[in-house]
């Protein structure tokens, strides 16, 4: 489908139609989302939600790994 089509499809939609459309999109598309870098604040954010299941300390093994690769 080129942008054209898409165009001339988008312009022939009611309000409503393009409401409901903009809304999936918000919920379904992961494009808009920022990314979130691993930094201190972060990974200190982490610290309760995973508890017991070993994932904080394979994160700061690997965030060590990454440091000595760098160096």
């Amino acid at each position: 489908m080129k942008i054209q089509d898409i165009k001339q499809v988008i312009a022939k939609l009611n309000l409503h139609e393009l409401v409901r459309i903009r809304r999936w999109f918000e919920r379904n598309a992961n494009f808009n989302k920022p990314v979130k870098l691993a930094n201190r604040e972060y990974i200190h954010s982490l610290r309760g939600k995973y508890r017991g299941k070993g994932l904080m300390k394979a994160l700061m093994a690997d965030k060590k790994r990454e440091r000595d690769a760098i160096s």
